[in-house]
C-alpha cells in the first residue's frame, strides 16, 4: 500500500456505485477498485499551499458531475475544505474548514480551519457547480469529526467535556499513586523540571493554547505565555532557568522559542520553518535543542540546532530522515544517544 509515516491512513470513502474506494495514505489520496487492485494516486498535491489531502468523501452522483470533497492541509491549525472533479480531475480550495462529509439536505458539513478546536458548521452547497451558495453556519459548539449515513443520519463526537480537568501526580514505578500535586487544570504535554519541583503543562484554560507552570510545592499555577496563538511542547533547559515551546499562529511559519521560566523578558525565536515543528529537547549540557519537523517528502524528521554562548542557535541540521516518521526525540541524560518514536515498523 502507498504511503508511509505518521499519517499513514486518514480516512476513506465508497464511492456512489460501491465500485471504488478512495482513501489517503502518506497525506495523499489514492483510488482502488473496491474488488482489490493496485491503488492509484488522485492527483499530486505537493506544489499546493496546502499539500496534505485527508479525509475524502464522495459527493452524490446524479445532478452533477462524479466528484468528491476533502480535507486540505498545511499544518495542525491551517486546513481547508477542497473539492475534486473526478471528471475533469481539477481540484481546487473552497475555504477554511476540515474533514467535510455532504448532507442530502445540500450542506457540507466541516470543522474548523484549527483541527485542535471543536464545533461544526453546515455550509449550502451545490452539486451541479461544486460551489457553496452561502456562508457555514454554527451547529454545534462542540462537535467533531463528522459522518453522516445515506439516510442523512448525522452522527459525531461530542467534545463537551473533552478538554476536562486534570490533576497532577505522582506515582511509584510499580504504577501506584503517591500523592496529588499541583491545582487541577486542562492538562496536557506535562514536563518536569529538573529539580522535580516545577511542571510546565499546555492548557487552553484561558479559551487559547498556552504553557503554564505549576509549581508543586507550592500548589500554585502561572501563565508562561499570553500571545494569541497555540504555544506548546514545552522542554526545559537543563539549568531550570529556561523553557523551549512551540509557536504557532495559524499561518504559514512555525517557530521555536526560548523564554524565562520566571516568565520575564522577551520570548525568543531559536528556529523558523515554513513546515510543523514539535516536541524539542535540550541537550543536558544546554548545548543542542533537538526537534522533529514535518517535510512533505519523508513525513517526521529529527533536526537540531547548536546553542551559543549568547543563546543564539545555528543553522538547523538534520539528525535522522527516513521514508519513515521520526518523531518525539530525547537525549539522553550523557548526550550519547537520542531516543524518538518511529513509524519504521509501520506502526507508532
Amino acid at each position: 500500500m502507498p504511503g508511509t509515516g505518521y499519517f499513514a491512513l486518514l480516512g476513506g470513502t465508497w464511492s456512489p456505485d460501491d465500485e471504488r474506494i478512495v482513501f489517503s495514505s502518506g497525506l495523499r489520496l489514492y483510488e482502488v477498485a473496491a474488488r482489490g487492485g493496485q491503488p492509484e494516486l488522485l492527483f499530486d498535491s505537493s506544489d499546493s499551499p496546502r499539500p496534505y489531502s485527508l479525509y475524502p468523501h464522495f459527493l452524490p452522483t446524479g445532478s452533477g458531475p462524479a466528484a468528491l470533497v476533502y480535507h486540505a492541509g498545511a499544518s495542525a491549525s491551517d486546513n481547508w475544505v477542497a473539492v475534486l472533479n473526478l471528471e475533469t480531475g481539477e481540484h481546487r480550495e473552497l475555504g477554511p474548514g476540515h474533514r467535510p462529509v455532504y448532507s442530502q439536505d445540500g450542506y457540507l458539513i466541516h470543522g474548523p480551519t484549527d483541527i485542535a478546536e471543536p464545533g461544526l458548521w453546515a455550509w449550502p452547497f451545490s452539486l451541479e457547480t461544486l460551489e457553496p451558495t452561502a456562508d457555514s453556519f454554527p451547529i454545534s459548539t462542540a462537535g467533531s469529526a463528522a459522518t453522516l449515513s445515506r439516510d442523512g443520519t448525522l452522527a459525531y463526537r461530542d467534545q463537551t467535556g473533552i478538554a476536562s480537568i486534570r490533576t497532577l501526580v505522582w506515582r511509584d514505578r510499580a504504577g501506584e499513586l503517591l500523592e496529588t500535586v499541583g491545582q487541577p487544570q486542562n492538562i496536557a504535554q506535562p514536563a518536569l523540571s529538573p529539580d522535580g519541583q516545577r511542571v510546565a503543562v499546555r492548557s487552553n484554560e484561558s479559551g487559547n493554547f498556552d504553557v503554564w507552570i505549576h509549581d508543586l510545592t507550592r500548589s500554585t499555577k502561572t501563565r508562561l505565555t499570553f500571545d494569541e496563538v497555540t504555544e506548546a511542547h514545552p522542554a526545559w533547559s537543563p539549568s531550570g532557568q529556561e523553557i523551549a515551546y512551540r509557536r504557532n499562529d495559524r499561518g504559514p511559519r512555525d517557530t521555536l522559542m526560548r523564554k524565562s521560566a520566571d516568565g520575564t523578558g522577551e520570548a525568543v525565536v531559536l528556529v523558523e520553518s515554513e513546515s510543523d515543528l514539535h516536541w524539542p529537547d535540550w541537550s543536558h549540557d544546554g548545548r543542542y535543542l533537538v526537534y522533529s519537523e514535518e517535510n512533505s517528502e519523508t513525513g517526521r524528521d529529527i533536526r537540531y540546532v547548536e546553542l551559543g554562548s549568547d543563546g543564539a542557535a545555528s543553522e538547523p541540521v538534520t539528525f535522522l530522515s527516513t521514508p519513515a516518521n521520526e518523531d518525539r526525540p530525547q537525549l539522553s541524560p550523557d548526550g550519547r544517544f537520542l531516543a524518538y518514536v518511529s513509524t519504521e515498523s509501520g506502526r507508532t
